[in-house]
């Protein structure tokens, strides 16, 4: 050990004289290292009691004063408990800094349980001692021959393969069962224990032996000295997590609650529709380093989305940048949008046939048509259409958008992405016209939170277990969300209850692959709950949200569309009939007057007008422009004049509906497409080159010649020479010189 590493024998001697000395006096001591001097007046009246007790050297007449040479190791181990607040914040992360601050690197390997990779790193050493199991295997020890065994395995380092033993603690009998017993009271207890208490908690046990237990406590990260700050009062316990998590009272089953105020829309899905309505009129310009989009067409996009309560934006992927994000992936994943354009000049977000047909939907059938691609049944179907090699790609299970700035997952991405298309890697043309990944099979019912290292679905029934739990909800009733997930990550945890015979738990966590402990697999589950929420429910319209009591607690009751993505129902129902009718009217002049928050009318409307403002007031207005995009989009009158006719008590004005019935009519779609045009001298010529296309070939006037397939130019040019007819090189078309193609860059 590099602090701890000391007599502790002498220290708990010492400690008397310590406890005796008043607070600043401790302060300044803690503070003071064997090298410096500091005025001796600084420890006032103590300063005649540290001098005698050999904790201080004065000199000069009694003007300066350093440390005693027998106090050093005390000294040192004070200022090493100061060093992390292990009772102020008891987390994984003052667990790290602990390690690596007292123990060196060939004793973190040492100390990481066998079998596991040589160099095993910090993280995984500290998820390993904030566990129970921890302790008990240390409990299970029987004999000091079991003991012997124990400790040789934490004394020998396997780093570079080497054997040099470190030193021995618990070389009998007593000593082991010494440090067993202060581990076991100190388990019982949820408070920490001061160090001068120890003699008194342990009376049948001598100093020395007390001191050589509690030293081995220490050297084996079972206890951990520590500073009370507030009187600088030195304290030892086990982690202190370990005793709250062994008392803490059993979770009761989340009680039902009325909401204060509510929410409840698919937001995600009318994200898409705005998205897709703002492509077809101005595709969205991306960038060609990483094709996300530029910050004008984002902030553009960000203002038409669908308003949501400000509340609600807490919520970790509701803020206006994400759900861009998200539904901009989510498009990608049902191919309804691709990036074209050519690399560098001008990449965009383009709809595609699909998308048309699916904005011509009615909002419960777009939702219908995601949940659809989502449910368990249709996703494992998408899964087994992959190569072999593909599937279950740990991590790959849907979409988080927080694992997008993970470089390590995304260059592994990449990698798979390009062994998919192994067939064109000799060659690629960097200056062709992009065409963007095909994100469509990772589309999943789980969102992307765990890195699984067996297959979720299959040995660890992932989907059926989070199906049970949120099915478990009654319907029209609201629970605490955090009372609902911390009851299932205790009494409902697939990653706690393995059946017996089952594939070893090892999933993928930070950069390890390992089975997680108890602990960590509770925080796994709940993870997932959580994640299940935030990215599937939620965002599709699966619960409905609201807040209760003083403490503005978030609360969720699982809606008709939530049990159909759990596939509890065949059907259900959605934005048919919005709450808000009869508080929104259609002006004269084409604007549309919100009374009252609408947030599903509000993406409704968004379909065919522009947005003026959010909240209430005029929101929206309808015009010539807004109604062209709608028509492109394959919308008809009698959806937006129905649409305003459901969502309006009073009569549409007059004008407001023949203007946006001519508007429509106004609308038609044309085919441009390439075709050849054959200029001939006279007619009889064009005739003579008519015969000889037959019905590939439509005249277009007495002299001129359309030939559409373009591919029958060659043997036609054969057929005219053998008439007599030929073709003037001059006015052929240049053809373009090919582009020197260059070698795929591999990740």
């Amino acid at each position: 050990m590099k602090l701890f590493d000391l007599d502790w024998l002498d220290f708990f001697q010492r400690l008397g004289v310590w406890n005796r000395l008043a607070l600043r006096t401790r302060r300044v001591l803690s503070r003071l290292k064997p090298a410096k001097t500091v005025n001796a007046k600084e420890f006032g009246d103590d300063l005649q009691l540290l001098a005698d007790a050999k904790f201080l050297m004065v000199y000069i007449e009694r003007q300066r004063a350093k440390l005693h040479k027998d106090c050093h190791p005390f000294a040192r181990a004070i200022r090493a408990m100061c060093r992390h607040d292990v009772l102020g914040q008891p987390d994984a992360a003052t667990l790290q800094n602990y390690i690596e601050d007292h123990f060196t690197r060939a004793e973190q390997d040492a100390l990481s349980p066998s079998g596991r990779n040589y160099r095993s790193n910090i993280r995984d050493l500290a998820s390993d001692a904030l566990s129970i199991a921890w302790l008990e295997d240390f409990l299970s020890l029987k004999n000091l021959e079991q003991a012997k065994e124990w400790e040789s395995l934490r004394l020998r380092t396997r780093y570079y393969y080497q054997n040099a033993s470190i030193g021995v603690i618990i070389e009998s009998s007593e000593a082991l069962t010494a440090t067993q017993s202060i581990i076991r009271q100190l388990m019982s207890s949820t408070e920490p224990v001061l160090f001068g208490d120890l003699p008194v908690w342990f009376k049948d046990l001598s100093l020395p032996l007390l001191a050589t237990a509690t030293y081995a406590g220490i050297r084996y990260m079972l206890l951990f000295p520590s500073m009370r700050h507030g009187d600088m009062t030195p304290m030892i316990n086990v982690w202190p997590t370990i005793p709250q998590r062994l008392h803490r009272p059993k979770p009761k089953p989340p009680r039902t609650v009325t909401p204060d105020q509510s929410f409840h829309c698919a937001y995600l899905m009318e994200d898409m529709t705005t998205v897709l309505v703002c492509a077809s009129g101005e595709p969205p310009r991306v960038r060609g380093s990483d094709q996300a989009l530029f910050a004008k067409a984002q902030k553009q996009l960000e203002s038409n989305l669908t308003s949501v309560p400000e509340w609600l934006s807490q919520v970790d992927g509701c803020t206006s940048g994400k759900r861009v994000q998200a539904a901009v992936e989510f498009l990608q994943g049902l191919r309804f949008i691709e990036t074209r354009g050519t690399q560098g000049k001008d990449l965009r977000l383009e709809p595609t046939a699909e998308a048309r047909d699916w904005l011509g939907m009615s909002s419960r059938d777009r939702l219908k048509s995601i949940l659809d691609r989502l449910k368990p049944d249709q996703s494992r179907n998408q899964q087994a259409g992959l190569p072999a090699k593909h599937r279950n790609m740990p991590g790959d299970v849907g979409f988080d958008m927080d694992d997008v700035g993970d470089a390590a997952r995304f260059a592994r991405d990449m990698l798979v992405l390009a062994e998919l298309d192994d067939d064109d890697d000799d060659d690629y043309d960097w200056d062709a016209p992009f065409t963007s990944y095909d994100y469509d099979h990772r589309l999943r019912f789980l969102p992307r939170t765990v890195s699984w290292g067996v297959d979720p679905v299959l040995d660890l029934g992932i989907p059926a277990a989070l199906i049970d739990t949120y099915g478990s909800l009654a319907r029209r009733r609201f629970v605490q969300f955090s009372q609902f997930v911390e009851y299932h990550m205790q009494q409902a945890n697939p990653l706690l209850s393995r059946r017996p015979g089952a594939k070893p738990l090892e999933l993928h966590i930070g950069w390890s692959r390992r089975t997680p402990t108890d602990e960590e697999a509770e925080d796994l589950w709940g993870q997932l709950l959580v994640d299940f929420f935030r990215l599937r429910l939620l965002p599709l319209g699966g619960v409905q949200v609201g807040l209760e009591g003083e403490a503005a607690a978030l609360c969720i009751s699982l809606t008709d569309a939530g049990r159909y993505l759990l596939d509890m129902t065949k059907d259900f129902d959605y934005g048919q009939h919005s709450d808000q009718q009869g508080h929104i009217v259609v002006q004269p002049n084409f604007d549309i007057v919100f009374l009252s928050p609408a947030p599903l009318a509000e993406a409704t409307i968004a379909r065919f007008a522009d947005r003026k403002a959010t909240g209430t007031g005029t929101l929206f207005k309808i015009t010539k422009k807004s109604i062209f995009t709608a028509a492109s989009c394959n919308m008809t009158h009698e959806q937006v004049l129905g649409t305003l006719r459901d969502l309006c008590t009073k009569a549409i004005p007059t004008n407001v509906t023949r203007e946006v019935r001519d508007w429509f009519d106004q609308c038609g779609r044309v085919a441009i497409k390439t075709t050849l045009l054959i200029r001939c001298p006279n007619a009889r010529i064009a005739t003579r080159v008519l015969e000889a296309g037959g019905k590939k070939l439509t005249p277009i006037s007495d002299t001129v010649v359309e030939l559409a397939d373009r591919k029958f130019k060659t043997p036609l040019v054969n057929k005219l020479k053998e008439t007599g007819v030929f073709v003037d090189q001059s006015s052929q078309p240049a053809v373009p010189k090919p582009k020197q193609r260059r070698r795929r860059r591999r990740w």
